[in-house]
């Protein structure tokens, strides 16, 4: 199993991190047919809604310069407080 990224990282990396961007995604799917897009994005769309889906799309399109110190507290909060870890996220992106 790959970490596959809907929305590609480079250049924006605003998405690199975001729980709703990375997936579990076979070898094949992520190497081979360049992310299955198709196929992600009606998966997306059916667990998180049509909405949630465009906002993703529009948080890849922001720029964003991780510093350390956020990601040390991301790390921190994946390790202590692994459920908040997506509004933690989230206000570092908004």
């Amino acid at each position: 199993m790959h970490a596959g990224h809907f929305i590609a990282v480079y250049p924006h990396e605003s998405t690199r991190f975001d729980p709703m961007n990375v997936n579990a995604q076979c070898y094949k799917c992520n190497i081979f047919y360049r992310g299955n897009v198709a196929e992600y994005s009606a998966r997306l769309i059916a667990k998180y809604g049509q909405e949630e889906f465009n906002k993703l799309i529009a948080r890849g399109r922001t720029i964003k310069q991780w510093s350390e110190k956020e990601l040390i507290h991301l790390i921190a909060v994946l390790a202590t407080r692994p459920d908040d870890y997506e509004a933690e996220y989230r206000s570092l992106v908004s």
